[in-house]
């Protein structure tokens, strides 16, 4: 079968690369890859035969895939998604308090997350711009499905045969 979908891999650690290998055992999507670390985006593009590998976002979207997935870490995908869903920034509950809240900063000290949340904005400054250029046309999620979501449709290109959940 004819690959019939354009696929947009964005983050291939592990999950990222789980992604691509079930996407390629379909056969129904072509696929590319956005990663952050070009090395590594080299890399895993060379094990799969993957023909476009990019560092920058804004340059993977200029092939307008018909559908990205976002494989990266929580707080990062926490933001992506809600950009997915047509969100123009992002904004972040700053806690200050005691270690035992959780927060960005913890006892007037900065957290692991401060550096996290700034590689996060810096990420979304450089290709803000071309996300403010998009519309958001659908976003669809696995099963269980949260409220007012959508499920993946029957002609997507890919299926989901394991667990887990998934925003595509």
């Amino acid at each position: 079968m004819a690959a019939s979908r354009t696929v947009l891999v964005i983050g291939v650690g592990s999950i990222g690369e789980r992604h691509v290998r079930c996407f390629q055992s379909t056969g129904r999507a072509e696929i590319s890859l956005c990663e952050i670390d070009l090395d590594l985006g080299k890399q895993i593009a060379q094990r799969y035969e993957v023909d476009q590998v990019y560092a920058e976002l804004d340059a993977a979207l200029d092939g307008r895939p018909d559908a990205a997935v976002i494989a990266t870490a929580e707080t990062r995908f926490l933001a992506f998604t809600t950009m997915a869903y047509g969100a123009r920034g992002i904004s972040y509950f700053l806690y200050w308090g005691p270690k035992s809240y959780g927060g960005l900063y913890s006892d007037g000290e900065p957290s692991f997350m401060v550096k996290e949340v700034a590689a996060i904005n810096a990420e979304i400054a450089h290709f803000g711009p071309a996300l403010m250029e998009l519309d958001s046309t659908a976003v669809y999620h696995t099963a269980p499905l949260p409220y007012g979501t959508q499920a993946v449709p029957a002609d997507a290109p890919l299926r989901f045969t394991g667990g887990g959940e998934f925003v595509l």
